[in-house]
C-alpha cells in the first residue's frame, strides 16, 4: 500500500492559497484486504468458520499425528475481540484433553494472497498450536501430493515458531521443508505476536512481526502426481485451519504422561487476515475550495473535495495542514471547517483511501 507525502507549500499574507490540480488517477498493485475476521462479536461467524469436532476417529485417530486432545465445539469461544481457543485436561470422547479447532472449508478458500493471523500462543509441555492451510479439493490426490501450507505451529515452550510446506506423493511418499524463528529466548506466549505467508504462483515468504525468515520456490516444490506443472501442489485453492492440538510427533509427546501444559490454557486470535496482488485504481481527488490563489482573510478556512473511485468506494477523506491531520469525513460532500487560521504559510492537502486502501491526494 503507497503512502504519499503532503508537501506542497502554501504561502500566504492576509491569507492567500495557492492550488494545484487533483491527483491523476493511476492503477496500482498491492496487497489489498479482500476478506478478514476480526473478532469483534460474540460468536464465531457461521459464516466464516466450521468448528471441528472429534479426535479424528475411526478414520484418522490422533489425526495422523498421535495427537491426544478431542475438538469440541464448546472449547471455542469469541469474546474480548478475539478468537479463543481453550485447551482442558478433562476425559471425553476417549481422549484426556479436549481443544478447540475452526476452519473455513467450503466457506472461503484462497489462491494466492497474503494470509495473516495476530495471536498469543498457548505454552508448556505437549501444547500445539497452529496456523496452517490445505486444499479445498484434492486435485492432486491424497495429502499430501495435493499440498499444505504451514504458517505458524509452534510447541512446548514456544520461543520458538515454524513454517513449513508438506509436498510430494500420497503418504508415505511425501516430503517436506521448513524453518523456524525465534525471538532470542523470549516466549511466543507472552505477547501477541503477526504471523505470515506471502503466497504467490512461484515463491511462499513466511514472516513474523515482518521480520521475513523462510523463503520457498517452485523449484523446491512438486507434486507427483503432475510433475510437468511446477508450480502444482501450491496452485489451487487453499482454506484456513486455527487449532491449538495437545500432544502429536511435532511435540515429542504421544502420552498423557508427557504432558506438563498447566492447563486449561487458551489460544487468542485477534484477527485473520487475507489480502490480494489486486490491481487497483486510486481514488481521484480535486480539491474545490480555497479556489487557485485565493486570498483569504484569517479565521476559519473550510476545506472541500470532490472525491471519486472508478473501481471501488472512498472509505474515508482526510484533511492535511502539512503532515498534520486536521480532520476527516467518511460521508460525501466532502469538507472540513478549520477554525481560528492565523496568517502564515501552510501546506493544505486531501487524502483519500478507498475500499481495498488505495490512496489518492491532491494539495492547495
Amino acid at each position: 500500500m503507497k503512502r504519499h507525502s503532503l508537501s506542497t507549500l502554501l504561502c500566504v499574507t492576509a491569507l492567500a492559497i495557492l492550488a494545484m490540480a487533483g491527483a491523476t488517477t493511476r492503477a496500482v498493485a498491492s496487497w489489498s484486504l479482500v476478506w478478514a475476521d476480526e473478532f469483534n462479536g460474540t460468536s464465531l461467524d457461521a459464516a466464516n468458520w466450521t468448528p471441528d469436532v472429534g479426535n479424528g476417529c475411526p478414520d484418522l485417530c490422533g489425526w495422523g499425528n498421535n495427537e491426544l486432545q478431542y475438538y469440541r465445539s464448546q472449547n471455542v469461544a469469541v469474546t474480548g475481540g478475539n478468537l479463543v481457543l481453550t485447551t482442558r485436561a478433562e476425559s471425553y470422547g476417549g481422549s484426556a484433553f479436549t481443544s478447540g479447532k475452526v476452519h473455513t472449508r467450503d466457506k472461503h478458500a484462497f489462491l494466492y494472497g497474503r494470509v495473516e493471523m495476530r495471536a498469543k500462543l498457548p505454552t508448556g509441555g505437549g501444547m500445539w498450536p497452529a496456523f496452517w492451510m490445505m486444499p479445498q479439493d484434492n486435485a492432486y490426490g491424497g495429502w499430501a501430493s495435493s499440498g499444505e501450507i504451514d504458517i505458524m505451529e509452534s510447541a512446548n515452550g514456544t520461543t520458538s515458531v515454524g513454517g513449513a510446506l508438506h509436498y510430494g506423493g500420497t503418504y508415505p511418499a511425501n516430503t517436506s521443508t521448513s524453518s523456524s524463528y525465534s525471538l532470542g529466548g523470549a516466549n511466543f506466549a507472552d505477547a501477541f505476536h503477526t504471523y505470515a505467508v506471502e503466497w504467490e504462483p512461484d515463491t511462499i515468504r513466511w514472516y513474523v512481526d515482518g521480520v521475513l525468515f523462510m523463503t520457498r520456490t517452485s523449484a523446491q516444490w512438486y507434486s507427483n502426481a503432475v510433475p510437468g506443472n511446477a508450480r502444482a501442489p501450491f496452485d489451487q485453492p487453499f482454506y484456513i485451519i486455527l487449532n491449538a492440538a495437545v500432544g502429536g510427533w511435532y511435540t515429542g509427546c504421544t502420552s498423557t504422561a508427557c504432558v506438563t501444559a498447566s492447563l486449561p490454557q487458551q489460544y487468542l486470535i485477534d484477527y485473520v487476515r487475507v489480502y490480494e496482488d489486486i490491481l487497483n485504481a486510486e481514488p481521484v481527488v480535486t480539491i474545490t475550495a480555497p479556489a487557485p490563489a485565493a486570498t483569504l482573510p484569517a479565521g476559519d478556512i473550510t476545506i472541500t473535495a470532490t472525491v471519486s473511485d472508478a473501481d471501488g468506494t472512498v472509505d474515508l477523506v482526510e484533511f492535511y495542514n502539512g503532515a498534520t491531520l486536521l480532520g476527516t469525513d467518511a460521508t460525501a460532500p466532502y469538507e472540513y471547517t478549520w477554525t481560528s487560521v492565523a496568517a502564515g504559510c501552510y501546506a493544505l492537502g486531501v487524502r483519500a483511501v478507498d475500499n481495498l486502501g488505495e490512496i489518492g491526494r491532491a494539495h492547495v
